[in-house]
């Protein structure tokens, strides 16, 4: 989303720089990272950004023709068709398999193609006093939707006895595109009525450099056998797991910055990781 908000206005770039300067970096770290074998399950993130790059310029056409009722008519289908009808599908014993529509290979469950355009929809067609009114309304069927989800996968766990493959826990993210915009839209509003310092506007634009490298080095981390250590510790004086996942996180983070934050200072290498 964050990509359309950013790439779909600039229409006039030409292709060869799509190419050169997007394209080609995006490829080259995709075949660099493919030979680490620790970070080999978390780049489907970089096929999918490579995807939605090769077709950049028909989505940044399509937006400046599309009037906004379209954009509505995106979200809408976009949330049956990705969560309510496999839902509906999956209650009524009636689906190919946990969480897959007849329908499942449509326009509107293409992620590469319906988040850019709610991305760039919300960014530049829903001014603030839209966002307020409708805010409270959407959180409230967003919460439904993760009350759903969660019921249907246990219903799941309860008709197979099985949780832990990915099958049952598909249904976590079928209701995942009214999150999505319902945090975009938050976000994009609390930007709008806090009045932040530059150095805090400094913070966030480092962070925001080195969120793509985060992503591709956070399973490397993961992987040091002191970290397993230190989530042994953290069980061992009585932290839960929910609590131990939040503060593991914090810390892969915060570590993951530093790295990138480091080689984002390394002539070239700055360009394949931001």
């Amino acid at each position: 989303m964050i990509s359309g908000a950013l790439l779909l206005k600039n229409r006039d770039e030409p292709l060869e720089v799509i190419f050169k300067k997007r394209i080609f970096y995006k490829v080259t770290t995709l075949m660099l990272a493919s030979i680490i074998t620790s970070i080999k399950g978390i780049l489907w993130f970089l096929y999918a950004y490579i995807a939605f790059l090769l077709i950049l310029p028909f989505l940044r056409n399509l937006v400046n023709n599309l009037d906004k009722k379209y954009f509505y008519y995106i979200f809408f289908g976009a949330l049956f068709f990705m969560g309510i009808l496999p839902s509906l599908q999956h209650l009524l014993s009636i689906e190919i398999e946990p969480g897959m529509s007849y329908f499942d290979k449509t326009f509107f469950t293409s992620r590469i193609i319906v988040y850019p355009l709610l991305g760039y929809f919300i960014h530049y067609h829903l001014d603030m006093k839209k966002i307020k009114e409708i805010l409270p309304v959407m959180w409230l069927f967003n919460f439904l939707f993760i009350l759903l989800a969660a019921y249907i996968t246990y219903f799941q766990w309860k008709m197979t006895g099985v949780f832990i493959d990915d099958k049952p826990r598909f249904f976590h993210s079928a209701f995942d595109v009214i999150n999505a915009v319902c945090m975009f839209m938050t976000i994009k509003y609390i930007c709008s009525i806090i009045k932040f310092s530059n150095n805090s506007k400094k913070v966030i634009s480092s962070l925001a450099k080195s969120v793509f490298g985060i992503f591709l080095i956070h399973n490397f981390v993961l992987n040091i056998p002191s970290f397993h250590m230190f989530l042994k510790f953290l069980h061992s004086i009585g932290i839960n797991s929910m609590l131990s996942a939040f503060i593991a996180s914090a810390i892969v983070f915060l570590v993951c910055y530093v790295i990138i934050t480091v080689c984002l200072k390394i002539p070239y290498l700055n360009k394949l990781i931001s």
